[in-house]
């Protein structure tokens, strides 16, 4: 085992681990916007006057924008591997593999924290009545 070898395996750990950690957080938040735009619809098919529900458009909104982004999480994870299979020709075994995943664990485990965070606010954005409004205007009024 080189130094080269070594040194890719780390590398794309990394990456690999980073890229898996989002992909997974917002294929998570998908499965929160379609599961808040469902309770949504029940709610509103139950009594037809119901209020304080979350506007369709602001689930739709957060559910097309984390769906670009676990596609882009997702096509980057696809390309890197086939990229660093092709050029470096770097295989899963052996003490490569046990390098590649630790550092992929380790920067998998060190966004968690985050993830978690993220993951919260976009449940809030979409089950919470009026917190996305809320939130904008916060926003705003920071800027």
């Amino acid at each position: 085992m080189n130094v080269t070898t070594i040194t890719i395996a780390l590398l794309w750990g990394a990456t690999a681990g980073f890229l898996a950690i989002h992909l997974l957080a917002n294929l998570l938040a998908v499965i929160f916007c379609l599961h808040g735009i469902l309770l949504t619809r029940w709610k509103r098919l139950k009594h037809k006057a119901a209020t304080g529900l979350v506007k369709y458009t602001i689930n739709l909104r957060l559910l097309l924008r984390v769906t670009l982004y676990a596609l882009l999480f997702g096509g980057l994870l696809y390309n890197g591997d086939l990229f660093i299979h092709k050029e470096f020709r770097l295989q899963y075994q052996g003490t490569g593999s046990i390098i590649f995943y630790l550092a992929a664990t380790l920067a998998a485990l060190s966004r968690l924290k985050n993830m978690r965070k993220r993951s919260k606010v976009i449940w809030r954005m979409s089950h919470d009545f009026d917190y996305a409004e809320r939130r904008q205007r916060t926003q705003l009024l920071k800027n």
